[in-house]
């Protein structure tokens, strides 16, 4: 897709001259979970951000004694206690990493709270009075329990909390568990200003992530890392005077509060949890995903528009399953030696990763054998086709090569479809599925980011020309949402409006694709609607899941699909892999 009008002349933006922050951070001390490191860090990385003041709980939770933790061996939580004990010795998220440093020369106050009632926690008055001098703009809690009083006013902007659920759902707690126990497909996380009403705070940015259902400790981690940026994204919006939602009425939820499991459903959730993963080991060695691409004889144009008005997608011309000994998926369209082709991935599934292949598509549609393009010895996938600009010259490739740890640039050979590498784009980015594009003037990438969630997390990247330097947007990231983040396929423009295609990943890995109008796409702002939802046809061989569309020249559409089925090849790799860990766990 082109779009090319020159921008708009000497637009520096407000990145140019951030406008100062300073906020105070609640903590028991310097050592803090990996995850909350990860929140400070990306706060003190953003020009402009400071601390400006640590607000230290100095009546913190404390080791029981003996009899203490005994009474708790035999109470009604007692498996939950032990279990929540094993999640955190194996947790990425939880642990403890030092920030002493970050933190050396910040001023340090202790605080000892003032408990009223059963539950509430309310700073003396003198507390509240140095908090208000140290003129911060916000606080991020990270210890004390469930404040109230005029703390909460102290800051300009109030004091900042996660709440890791979905407020309108979930309250309480234990974090991103009672989604694996209710079967929900998404679990929510919220960044929110406190108020006087718990788990109701004015909501400064949602997100979901597909529930990990076969292990609670992924599944938290992944909520608690996945989102530990998000502050930072808010106090940028603060810089850019992106005020709105902190200046919103309260959420009104009327969510129940969970509170910790008892012994039965702890005793039943862990059955569910083991069920879940023995279904895992054992798909992973007789159930594997048989990808395939598919040829649409009608524009994307019209693919989208019958998605839109919910009518079925033309019919697709599926390639031979024979053609390769894994699987092919992500297709792009390019032109090879004067003719249509496609570049794809190519799984082998006996080698256990996938390299880049390319076919021809003749007149009627049909597709010729493939023969491999790229292989670098990791796994290279979504071979995203681009036009470069008259003054960049020429066709360009960009894979997916999060398992190189970045996103690079690599320059096609018109006549043979052979790939040479350019330059890396994003040097120490794992993107997931990045797309590069022309619009507003200026080149765009969009991706998700594999290190917080491959699915969730969209990162965009700009620059005014396809070779670099690529600048990152200042709302990064643009939004967390695992049904309409991950980039699936071509943008395109329909009706005038920029529509991407997006993975929705809600219920299972690839499982549809959501067409996404944006609605502003610039260095500073970004919004998108989702306006069509791309489900498998009923009709079709492969009725498990598509996560591609992409344009094949101005008349034909790109789609991948999946079935479920045994695979010779990977089973005896995925059995191999399996005794190998069983005999060096015992070694």
């Amino acid at each position: 897709m082109r779009d090319d009008p020159p921008p708009s002349a000497g637009a520096a933006g407000p990145a140019a001259h951030p406008r100062p922050v300073r906020f105070a951070l609640f903590v028991n001390g310097t050592t803090v979970k990996a995850w909350q490191a990860r929140a400070v860090r990306s706060l003190l990385a953003t020009p402009g951000v400071t601390c400006a003041l640590v607000v230290v709980n100095d009546d913190p939770p404390r080791p029981s004694p003996l009899l203490a933790r005994i009474g708790r061996l035999v109470s009604r939580t007692a498996l939950w206690t032990v279990f929540l004990r094993c999640v955190e010795r194996r947790s990425a998220a939880h642990r403890p990493t030092d920030l002493s440093a970050e933190l050396a020369g910040v001023p340090v106050r202790r605080v000892r709270v003032v408990r009223k009632g059963k539950w509430s926690e309310h700073f003396p008055d003198d507390d509240v009075r140095a908090l208000r001098e140290a003129g911060v703009d916000f606080a991020l809690r990270f210890a004390f329990g469930i404040l109230r009083g005029d703390v909460l006013s102290a800051p300009r902007l109030g004091v900042w909390s996660f709440h890791h659920g979905d407020l309108f759902r979930y309250r309480g707690g234990p974090p991103a568990f009672w989604e694996i126990v209710r079967g929900d497909p998404a679990t929510g996380v919220t960044l929110q200003r406190l108020t006087e009403t718990l788990d109701a705070g004015v909501v400064l940015m949602q997100g979901r992530f597909r529930t990990i259902r076969e292990s609670y400790v992924r599944n938290r981690d992944q909520a608690l890392l996945g989102a530990a940026d998000w502050p930072a994204r808010t106090a940028r919006d603060v810089q850019d005077g992106r005020t709105a939602a902190l200046d919103a009425a309260p959420a009104p939820t009327g969510a129940p509060i969970d509170v910790a499991p008892g012994n039965l459903r702890m005793a039943w959730t862990l059955a569910r949890l083991w069920g879940a993963e023995a279904r895992a080991q054992w798909a992973s060695l007789f159930r594997q995903p048989i990808w395939n691409v598919g040829v649409i004889d009608a524009p994307i144009e019209d693919v989208a528009r019958a998605a839109i008005a919910g009518r079925a997608l033309p019919p697709v011309r599926w390639m031979p399953e024979s053609a390769c000994a894994g699987f092919v998926a992500d297709p792009f369209g390019a032109r090879i030696g004067g003719r249509d082709a496609i570049l794809l991935e190519e799984m082998d599934y006996a080698k256990g990763v996938a390299h880049l292949a390319a076919c021809e598509v003749g007149p009627d549609g049909r597709t010729g054998p493939l023969r491999r393009v790229l292989d670098v010895g990791a796994h290279l996938s979504y071979p995203c086709v681009v036009e470069g600009a008259a003054e960049d010259g020429g066709t360009f490739v960009v894979p997916e090569s999060k398992a190189l740890g970045e996103v690079a640039l690599w320059r096609m050979d018109p006549a043979t479809g052979e790939l040479r590498r350019e330059r890396a784009l994003l040097p120490g980015f794992p993107g997931m599925d990045a797309t590069p594009f022309r619009h507003g003037g200026r080149w765009w990438i969009l991706a998700t980011d594999a290190a917080t969630s491959s699915s969730s997390n969209l990162h965009a990247f700009h620059a005014a020309s396809i070779l670099g330097p690529w600048t990152p947007h200042r709302r990064n990231p643009l939004k967390s949402d695992c049904a309409s983040a991950r980039p699936a396929g071509t943008p395109f423009l329909l009706d005038g409006a920029l529509v991407r295609p997006a993975q929705d990943g809600s219920t299972t890995y690839g499982g549809a694709i959501a067409l996404c109008r944006v609605d502003a796409l610039t260095p500073e702002d970004f919004s998108e609607t989702v306006i069509a939802t791309i489900r498998p046809d009923a009709s079709w061989p492969y009725r498990d899941g598509t996560h591609t569309l992409s344009r094949l020249g101005p008349s034909r559409t790109l789609i991948d699909a999946r079935r479920t089925a045994f695979s010779w090849p990977a089973f005896r790799r995925a059995l191999r892999s399996k005794l190998r860990r069983v005999i060096g766990a015992k070694s």
